[in-house]
Formats: structure tokens, sequence, C-alpha cells
């Protein structure tokens, strides 16, 4: 299972499609990556999409403390998934 590392070591669940200019997805609460597989399937024609599970939601790491969900995490860990995947600028959808 493809995974990024955080900076505070927690593994990211991803899954990409297509090729050509970056859409990373990013979930709301009570979801996960599964929930973007409609748009996934439709701008993979003509983009390359990534859609990740974010903490706390499996497959991706559930760390135990509170103090590992917060607001800065959230793009911290946007920017952890682009980095694994070598990408430097992406077009960002999200809920």
């Amino acid at each position: 299972m493809p995974h990024a590392i955080t900076q505070d070591q927690v593994k990211l669940y991803f899954e990409e499609a297509g090729s050509g200019t970056p859409i990373l997805f990013l979930h709301e609460f009570a979801a996960d990556y599964t929930n973007w597989e409609p748009q996934m399937r439709y701008f993979s024609r003509g983009h390359r999409c990534i859609a990740y599970s974010a903490r706390g939601y499996t497959p991706s790491d559930v760390p135990p403390s509170a103090d590992d969900y917060t607001y800065k995490h959230f793009y911290t860990d946007a920017i952890a998934v682009l980095d694994h995947l070598n990408i430097a600028k992406a077009h960002f959808v999200g809920l």
C-alpha cells in the first residue's frame, strides 16, 4: 500500500490515477479517500489525481493523542503527500 510519511512520522495512505497537471483531493470530516472516486475517475483523463486518507482515517495511521490533530497538521499532511510524490505545485480540491 502506498504511504507518504509526515514530519511527525504519521503514515498517510494515498491513491493516484492519470497524468498531467496534479490535483490533490482533500476529504471532509467522517469520510476518506474513497469519497473522491467519481472525481478521480473523471479528472484522471487529463490530470494526475491524488486522494489520500487524512490522519485518523484508515488505512492511514490513527495517532492516539488529540495533539496530533490540528489545523497545522491538515496543511502539512497535504504537503507531505505532495513532497512524497515530488510534486512542486498542484490544484487542491476539498470539502
